[in-house]
């Protein structure tokens, strides 16, 4: 996901830059946050919030588009870049609804954890409805009592 951002944030630069993107800790921050308006300022001999602010401008154009990946871009402090992807764009990236028929011998879980990869998934939960992982037809009511 993150070269993804690093090409839309290419796309409408001039000066190429070696930046970075992170994700981000705290919601408030966006899925991800950007360090770029520092790299860019000293050769636009503008402050990293000039440079943050038209990056912004020319990034928002693109939001209402099919193709565009954030569903909000904005500046944060003094030239911080924060990004939320589409919820479309971050499901891609994590999936938590994958069921497992580990003990029915149908798909082991390294497949499972092959094709996430493939699909440029980055975190899945496995759950399996097995009795006490012994055999199939799901767990009974009084293993939980």
């Amino acid at each position: 996901m993150i070269e993804l951002i690093k090409e839309r944030i290419n796309s409408v630069l001039k000066n190429k830059v070696v930046f970075d993107i992170s994700a981000s800790d705290k919601s408030e921050f966006g899925h991800y946050s950007s360090n770029i308006a520092f790299k860019l300022a000293p050769s636009l001999k503008k402050t990293s919030l000039e440079v943050a602010e038209d990056l912004v401008k020319k990034l928002d154009k693109s939001l209402n588009s099919s193709e565009s990946i954030f569903s909000k871009i904005e500046v944060a402090g003094s030239g911080f870049i924060n990004f939320w992807l589409k919820p479309e764009v971050f499901q891609k990236e994590q999936d938590v609804q994958i069921h497992s028929n580990f003990s029915d011998g149908e798909n082991i879980i390294i497949e499972m954890v092959d094709a996430a990869v493939c699909l440029g998934i980055k975190s899945i939960v496995i759950s399996d409805h097995a009795k006490g992982w012994v055999s199939k037809n799901g767990t009974k009511l009084e293993f939980f009592s």
